[in-house]
């Protein structure tokens, strides 16, 4: 189900490709579809299509999708931490998780007004902020030692129907 979902993405930015996409624009710059579309112009330009070097070409495409979306996230946790007023962050693996939940959503603006002073108050106390800085600095140090694991298109075989598809759709005009 998930390569059909992949390729159906490449499907989409090989439509607006023709339809005008150019990676250089604001939505060719989009997560994703930027790196489709260098995908797609080093497909297309590769001398010698053989299956590895079809194989090597996807290969690297994923891999380099993969280092984007990291990326991303990394980004969005920074800017998440930064608003933290604005958010209540529960811990997913909490044993109390739908408690946690339950309690984020049903809190009083005093109650949050006063749990708002007690995040300030923390932020201030510098062994609060030590601590902090080193849950960040593992978080950061995890992130960059984070070695995704492919559970689709392990084989080969997978990643050639779906290049097939792509060289497939690339021949429509």
């Amino acid at each position: 189900m998930l390569c059909v979902v992949v390729f159906l993405f490449i499907q989409e930015v090989i439509h607006l490709r023709r339809a005008g996409l150019k990676k250089d624009s604001q939505a060719g710059r989009a997560i994703g579809y930027r790196s489709t579309l260098e995908f797609l112009e080093r497909l297309e330009s590769l001398p010698s299509r053989t299956p590895q070097a079809l194989d090597d070409l996807f290969l690297d495409f994923l891999s380099g999708y993969q280092a984007v979306m990291r990326q991303y996230a990394k980004r969005q946790w920074q800017w998440f931490k930064k608003e933290i007023p604005l958010f209540r962050w529960v811990n997913a693996a909490s044993p109390t998780l739908v408690e946690d939940v339950l309690h984020v959503l049903t809190v009083s603006d005093e109650e949050k007004a006063r749990e708002d002073d007690e995040i300030r108050l923390r932020s201030l106390d510098p062994e609060t902020v030590r601590r902090e800085r080193l849950e960040e600095s593992e978080l950061h140090s995890l992130l960059r030692r984070y070695q995704p694991s492919r559970t689709i298109f392990q084989t080969q075989e997978a990643r050639a129907n779906l290049l097939h598809n792509v060289l497939g759709e690339l021949a429509k005009q």
